[in-house]
């Protein structure tokens, strides 16, 4: 049996390892100027080298800080499994956040809602790291298993 596309590793300190974003973000800056104006209601797709989806952003707002730096209002940011099968795996959910495109990294103040089939979790003051592969979240961390732990705490 093969891991589910949304495999993901808790340990102290709450970091959530999970598929890549992918590397579409380096040619999101030339596709919509940073001229000052907001882009509002938006979504954006990335795809792997295999031409399928491997993730989706959406936004109720999107302002360019810099053209790097990218204020997203409303963010949903769902992750897909690999092949033409592919069904959403993770989805990310802030109020506000920040994204950093040439790193593909992102963070937040505010409160991070992380959803799978197999857990959720909650918390504030968050970073992600393509690089890394993970997000880290600082404070009021809830996590909530959907399934039995069994014997993993013994």
């Amino acid at each position: 049996m093969t891991a589910p596309p949304s495999s993901c590793f808790l340990f102290a300190g709450l970091t959530v390892f999970f598929l890549p974003f992918g590397p579409a973000s380096k040619e999101l800056s030339a596709q919509i100027l940073p001229d000052g104006a907001p882009v509002l209601d938006f979504k954006l797709h990335g795809f792997g080298d295999d031409g399928y989806k491997i993730w989706e952003l959406q936004g109720s707002r999107g302002l360019f800080l810099s053209e790097d730096l990218v204020e997203i209002i409303g963010m949903k940011l769902t992750l897909f499994g690999n092949g033409a099968d592919a069904r959403p795996g993770l989805t990310l959910e802030s109020p506000v956040s920040t994204m950093r495109l040439s790193a593909n990294s992102a963070g937040g103040e505010y409160g991070l809602h992380i959803r799978s089939d197999h857990f959720f979790v909650d918390g504030e003051r968050w970073q992600w790291n393509h690089q890394e592969k993970r997000i880290r979240i600082e404070e009021g961390v809830k996590v909530t298993f959907r399934e039995k732990l069994g014997d993993i705490l013994r």
